[in-house]
């Protein structure tokens, strides 16, 4: 299956990211759901059940001490300069 992405200065920006389902896009936002979903935008259903999943499993993120993911963005970025 194909999936239309554009790779811009490490950004991987889905064609049609969906704001109204996800919100604004960032690149640690969409890491994070490629990793939780094991699929990419094109095949999570923008559905509330997985809304309310992805926000718990951050939530989870979080509360076990990770890095909250703008932060890992900013790094990346700034070690990419």
């Amino acid at each position: 299956m194909y999936h239309r992405l554009y790779l811009f200065w490490n950004t991987l920006l889905p064609i049609e990211w969906n704001t109204d389902a996800w919100g604004k896009f960032s690149n640690g936002k969409y890491k994070f759901m490629i990793d939780h979903f094991q699929k990419l935008h094109d095949d999570i259903p923008p559905y509330r059940q997985e809304q309310e999943e992805i926000y718990d499993a951050y939530q989870k993120y979080k509360a076990a001490g990770n890095p909250l993911l703008w932060m890992t963005a900013l790094r990346q970025r700034k070690s990419n300069l």
